[in-house]
């Protein structure tokens, strides 16, 4: 059995895992504990935090992508 297919499952399972956790912080998801949504104490300076613009999503996942691609292509079976 090669190492490759070997570590198969559970680089498979860190893939859905980390899977999961990119769907979690794109829907906001994360970090859900009672109360947590309240705003804080109002001070002077506060500002809101403006979220991520658009494109970041989409130019992590290409990057994902390419990753992958480069590594199919340097590590094949």
């Amino acid at each position: 059995m090669s190492p490759l297919f070997a570590c198969f499952p559970v680089c498979l399972t860190f893939v859905a895992l980390g899977l999961i956790g990119v769907v979690m912080l794109a829907f906001g998801l994360g970090n859900r504990i009672p109360g947590d949504d309240e705003p804080p104490a109002a001070t002077a300076d506060a500002k809101p935090h403006p979220p991520p613009p658009l494109w970041v999503f989409p130019v992590t996942l290409l990057i994902l992508v390419l990753v992958m691609l480069v590594l199919a292509w340097y590590w094949p079976e």
